[in-house]
């Protein structure tokens, strides 16, 4: 039985036409990067308060070592997207990631990985035709038992033992910013560490997400507003990974955006 299925394209495809494919994966890095550079980072506000001194003091491109990039199988969105993410996690988030519920063995496919499969393919004049039927395993398993020096299990372990050292050099987290503290499942006062009643820490999440988002600003009434783009495009074919001649029919990828 397949744990998953899915009705749109994701990095699976990727393996159908490995040619296309690099093209597609340094065209969806370099758009990520010149958006996180041009973006947050292009704020010294912004660096001094999200980044410890260190971090802020770094130049740009040695910021860029510490970003991780990496696919999800099966994906969070049902598209093909990287994930393009510049530590410092939020000690919610990190306390997930400790708990190996972050960033899970066998569905974070780490970018490098992912080159790395597809330029030896490329350079061997492969294709994985099926690769879009495969199941994360089964699709490991195909990469492994082809070159057999390209080891997913060493992959996965090097991108989060970057992400704990990224996470410990970048972190600037200030008491002040917090109202309160969560043990467990309980939200406490974040001086006693003394229950509170009636807030759930599952609510204490989604009051943070609300407040730190950058979407749909400003806020109307408390919730997202002034998303509408005036600004439309002209209707126009978007670029393919490969044709619908090709061995794998279902490898038409548009050029997807990134966060």
């Amino acid at each position: 039985m397949r744990s998953f299925s899915v009705s749109g394209p994701d990095v699976r495809h990727l393996f159908c036409d490995p040619g296309p494919a690099l093209a597609l994966l340094d065209k969806m890095e370099e758009s990520a990067w010149t958006a996180l550079a041009q973006g947050p980072l292009a704020s010294a506000e912004w660096r001094k308060k999200a980044l410890s001194a260190a971090g802020y003091e770094m130049p740009l491109e040695a910021l860029r070592e510490h970003v991780i990039m990496a696919f999800n199988l099966p994906p969070s969105q049902y598209q093909l997207h990287l994930q393009f993410m510049l530590p410092p996690l939020l000690p919610s988030h990190l306390g997930v990631f400790r708990s190996g519920a972050h960033f899970v063995h066998l569905r974070h496919f780490p970018l490098a990985y992912v080159r790395e499969a597809l330029k030896k393919m490329q350079a061997a004049g492969l294709a994985f035709p099926d690769a879009s039927n495969l199941t994360a395993p089964e699709l490991v398993q195909r990469i492994s038992s082809t070159f057999s020096e390209i080891d997913y299990s060493r992959a996965h372990g090097v991108d989060m033992e970057r992400l704990e050292k990224s996470n410990a050099l970048l972190a600037n987290y200030d008491p002040a910013d917090f109202t309160h503290a969560v043990k467990g499942d309980e939200v406490t006062d974040k001086h006693t560490l003394k229950k509170i009643e009636g807030l759930s820490a599952k609510e204490l999440d989604a009051a943070d997400k609300l407040s730190l988002q950058g979407y749909g600003r400003p806020y109307v009434g408390g919730k997202p507003g002034g998303v509408y783009y005036s600004y439309a495009r002209s209707p126009e074919p978007l670029p393919s990974l490969a044709s619908k001649s090709s061995a794998c029919g279902a490898c038409d990828i548009g050029i997807c955006t990134v966060a």
